[in-house]
């Protein structure tokens, strides 16, 4: 057993002995290492995996010039977690358990993932010399950025940068009408919710508001309305803004879980990369409710430091 551990990391050392899921890590380790991805070849068993995850947690985010180095990190992270002998350790994705109680690893996962940002709050998450990455990898689009006086302090202020005046404006900004994007994201698709009981289905799945708002008073008003759902990646401008002018009527946070499916595929070489993946539920959902006349809206920006989804539902009447 290593002293150098982290707290977060020597609970996980411990729950895999109170729980006995040290064959089921262990597969997990194999699994994923079948996959043969590169930057897997430092890992190849508990101990390697334990010190990974350590020494994760104080890594500064730097980039390459392609602009995927923060995407592979993170994706690896979950890969061994999203193996079936450790994922049948974890919450299922499913609408029926939105309210249970997290399992004892999705809960851990959870901690660490708020562990992670911790530390992207604090002035050693960042440097000059990693501030330059990012302005010499084209995908993040810096020369859109306003540059802070002395620079951004910490990792989290650099991620929620601010962009230049005169960019991302509405189309019609004087159009009550226009309903505008939460973010600078990829739309991933919308689908019709019922008049009945605010059901929408993704994947054959039936999703209710109600569930996932947890409680919310106006989870009803979206009945016959439309969801959306659109994915942020690491490189994108992750500030998110009122898809329509209103009230604001209601702003919380809704604990989730951490998830995040993870699909090798092809490289160029015979080698392998994490580079698909597919984002269903994440560490924490801040909420807002917004009300126009006789409609509402509602934005929901999954995020974390992790790269995120944004969620929608607009129920609108002329």
């Amino acid at each position: 057993m290593s002293t150098q551990w982290e707290p977060v990391v020597q609970e996980l050392y411990d729950l895999l002995y109170e729980h006995d899921w040290i064959l089921n890590f262990n597969q997990a380790i194999a699994d994923a290492k079948r996959a043969n991805i590169p930057d897997l070849d430092n890992i190849d068993n508990l101990t390697d995996y334990l010190n990974d995850i350590n020494e994760f947690l104080f890594w500064k985010p730097a980039e390459n010039e392609r602009g995927d180095v923060i995407y592979n990190k993170i994706c690896l992270f979950y890969w061994i977690l999203e193996q079936r002998t450790t994922s049948i350790l974890q919450s299922v994705v499913l609408p029926n358990q939105a309210d249970k109680q997290l399992t004892i690893l999705s809960q851990w996962m959870v901690k660490y993932a708020n562990c992670l940002g911790a530390f992207y709050d604090t002035e050693k998450s960042i440097n000059a010399e990693t501030i330059d990455t990012f302005y010499h990898s084209p995908p993040y689009n810096m020369d859109q950025y306003e540059r802070p006086p002395g620079d951004w302090k910490t990792f989290n202020e650099f991620f929620a940068r601010h962009v230049k005046a005169g960019l991302r404006l509405p189309d019609d900004p004087e159009n009550p009408e226009v309903i505008v994007s939460g973010a600078d994201s990829v739309f991933d698709g919308h689908w019709p919710v019922d008049d009945e009981s605010c059901v929408f289905f993704v994947k054959g799945v039936p999703w209710r508001i109600q569930d996932l708002l947890k409680g919310s008073e106006y989870a009803e008003r979206f009945a016959g309305g439309t969801f959306m759902h659109a994915f942020l990646n690491t490189t994108d401008y992750h500030r998110q803004h009122a898809p329509v002018g209103g009230t604001i009527l209601e702003a919380k946070v809704i604990q989730g879980s951490a998830y995040l499916e993870v699909i090798p595929s092809p490289a160029s070489t015979p080698a392998r990369k994490v580079s698909l993946w597919e984002v269903w539920m994440l560490r924490i959902r801040p909420v807002t409710s917004f009300c126009r006349r006789a409609g509402a809206s509602l934005l929901i920006p999954r995020s974390g430091w992790l790269p995120c989804s944004l969620w929608g539902w607009h129920r609108f009447h002329r």
